[in-house]
């Protein structure tokens, strides 16, 4: 009533101010809309992107563990700790060291940790985390080991051990090759990632929450330990990888993609990039800003020409309408309200239905107490409605059911005793049910089972159960729930779990396998290709000069370059059971199974000149265009490998030889069959 007086107190010219603000309502409604949408459309592509850029920074990292593995295998296979020559050890590792950036330096140390070989240092000196170097000499072990972040004391700089174990004549581990990573060197690679500044580019050891390294330099960051920081946490909470948004480094809010780095054998390495929330909504704040200013003027205008002409023309007749309708809203039935001819036919209508609404607001009030009687059953009635409670004696036959056995499964209750339950469960389920019942004879309780049961209708529905065994132990209690809804979500969630693992399998840039995908499906063909003496080939391919790419094109060009290559190589290798990855960075690989060499070859030529011809400019390369590089590896029943890692550095081995021996060109094994542009 209170509100009703007010509302009558309104003006006539103020309800024509109300009436165009209410019009404008909606402008103004879909200008938020549109604000918030923009928000979360931008911060959704920012997380896809970050994500994406991590998932890429990952990779690039990968790699220089991926190589460091390679270095460090062919040292310890190269050098015998029995017959070690310490003058041409140091040349060889110096060399090793000068020809990979990522290191500080490479030597050789015995159990103890004792310097036997290195690539700057001749004297003999100890290594001093002892404990690393057990992991690594480990019998069990024979990988390669990454250490925890330290501080190089010759150079002064940051730095972690990668290392592997070195064996005797006797296959023990006698010694251990290791080489310390330039953090720094990591750090430089990142720097591309960070769109020159504007995103942050953080290396961490989840771990032990420390930043191994940070672009752009924070001084107070860099080796430092922040295992409370909430990114750190978040990190932890998923570490396969993901999004958060959370305080950087620096203490800047932003929104962070990161993804742990394969290969860091005993650490967890996680690359995180990150962009300034701020940054990334300013331009949505102005755009917003300028809405706001632009739809208040045009609401001003409104109600300022509402309020000038309403008097004139409607606040007259309708304060006489008002007069009738609050006589009548009093209790007054027999007030009614006339209108002269000239006024507008709308008002005139309205007059006429005052008068309605007099002589029927005595029925319509009694109708409205009805409905409101009819809506108070019907909630105490919707209340009410309890799980179907039912009773069993210990042979299985029902004794009892509730009156809720009528919305859950359509029979009355008397309908439903002196059955047995498997007469209206579903046969498929009869022994889990028996089984269920026999375990509650022994004094257990059930919570959350689930089976099918017969409506009366005879359609099945799930229904939840609890039940336990009465104290007297001469019957059991039920309660039916019908979960069948529930049952039905479960089953859309598990659908869009396996959408998501197909996601998981595939390269977001190019559409193609991912590395992930590719080794899991390798190690099948291998394995199928070993069991059933079956031919298996695999390809390995290279763009050629792509680092130049980027740098004269840009990063956005260099993708679309691998998305073009990508299609290129869909669109060539057509061959029945062909899995085609991107293996990383400019990366590419193909599994060929019960694939000849010959038609290896064939097809690898036929990829090669294929994108010679989509020529596509490249002018870092010497041949102007880019190019292709591809290494061949073949297995056959009469090749002698067994290993699938030997396979695959085969396939590596080829493609370095296609890249030095000058580039565009396919190379097999071990150099037997070269073939050029």
């Amino acid at each position: 009533m209170m509100g009703g007086g007010l509302l009558n107190r309104i003006s006539m010219r103020g309800r024509m101010t109300v009436l165009i603000g209410s019009a404008l309502a909606p402008l103004a409604l879909f200008l938020g809309v549109s604000v918030v949408s923009d928000y979360d459309t931008t911060l959704f592509a920012a997380r896809r992107e970050l994500l994406q850029t991590a998932n890429l920074a990952a990779a690039r990292e990968e790699q220089v563990f991926a190589t460091s593995r390679v270095v460090l295998d062919v040292v310890r296979r190269a050098l015998s700790i029995e017959h070690l020559d310490a003058a041409k050890c140091h040349e060889m590792l110096a060399e090793i060291k000068g020809a990979n950036p990522q290191f500080l330096s490479i030597g050789l140390s015995d159990p103890d940790g004792t310097i036997a070989c290195h690539s700057t240092m001749t004297e003999k000196v100890r290594l001093r985390d002892l404990d690393f170097i057990a992991r690594v000499l480990d019998p069990a072990n024979g990988e390669m080991m990454v250490g925890p972040y330290t501080v190089m004391r010759a150079l002064n700089r940051p730095t972690m051990m990668v290392a592997m174990p070195m064996s005797d004549n006797l296959g023990r581990h006698a010694a251990m090759v290791f080489a310390a990573l330039d953090l720094d060197y990591l750090s430089s690679r990142a720097e591309s990632l960070s769109e020159g500044g504007r995103r942050t580019v953080s290396l961490v050891d989840a771990t032990s929450g420390r930043v191994l390294n940070h672009y752009p330099p924070l001084d107070d960051a860099a080796g430092d330990l922040f295992q409370t920081h909430p990114l750190m946490e978040a990190i932890r909470r998923a570490p396969s990888g993901g999004v958060t948004e959370a305080p950087g480094f620096g203490g800047l809010e932003s929104i962070f993609g990161f993804q742990p780095i394969g290969g860091a054998n005993g650490n967890a390495l996680i690359v995180v990039i990150g962009e300034s929330r701020n940054a990334l909504l300013a331009p949505i704040q102005a755009r917003s800003i300028r809405s706001l200013v632009g739809g208040s003027l045009t609401l001003i205008i409104a109600l300022l020409a509402a309020w000038l002409l309403g008097y004139k023309l409607k606040v007259e007749p309708v304060l006489r309408l008002t007069r009738v309708a609050r006589r009548i809203g009093s209790g007054d039935f027999m007030a009614r309200g006339k209108l002269e001819p000239w006024h507008a036919p709308e008002l005139r209508d309205l007059s006429e239905t005052l008068d309605r609404l007099a002589l029927r607001l005595a029925e319509g009030r009694t109708a409205e107490q009805a409905v409101a009687a009819s809506e108070e059953r019907y909630r105490l009635l919707a209340n009410n409605i309890a799980d179907l409670v039912t009773c069993v004696d210990n042979d299985g036959i029902r004794t009892f059911a509730s009156p809720s056995s009528r919305e859950v499964l359509g029979w009355e209750p008397e309908e439903l005793l002196g059955q047995h339950p498997r007469e209206l469960i579903h046969p498929d389920e009869h022994d889990m049910v028996r089984a269920v019942f026999e375990s509650m004879k022994t004094g257990a309780s059930i919570h959350d089972v689930h089976f099918r049961m017969r409506h009366k209708d005879g359609h099945y529905i799930w229904v939840g159960a609890n039940g336990r065994q009465s104290e007297t132990k001469r019957f059991f209690v039920f309660t039916l729930r019908d979960v069948t809804a529930r049952k039905q979500m479960e089953e859309e969630v598990a659908r869009a779990n396996r959408q998501l693992a197909s996601l998981a399998s595939t390269d977001g840039l190019t559409g193609l396998l991912n590395r992930r995908a590719f080794d899991a499906t390798l190690e099948q063909a291998f394995a199928a290709a070993i069991a059933n003496g079956l031919d298996l080939c695999v390809l390995m391919i290279d763009v050629d000069r792509f680092k130049g790419f980027n740098d004269q094109y840009g990063h956005l060009a260099g993708d679309d370059a691998l998305r073009r290559v990508a299609k290129e190589l869909r669109s060539v290798l057509k061959r029945p059971g062909i899995a085609v990855a991107r293996y990383g960075g400019e990366e590419f690989a193909v599994i060929m199974p019960e694939a000849r060499l010959s038609d290896a070859l064939g097809e690898a030529e036929e990829l090669r000149q294929a994108v010679r011809r989509l020529a596509i400019d490249h002018a870092a390369s010497e041949f102007g265009v880019v190019t292709l590089s591809i290494g061949v590896s073949s297995l056959t029943a009469s090749s002698g490998i067994r290993d699938m890692a030997e396979f695959m550095r085969r396939a590596d081995r080829a493609l370095y030889r296609a890249k030095n021996n000058g580039r565009d060109r396919t190379e097999f094994g071990f150099g037997e069959i070269s073939v050029a542009s």
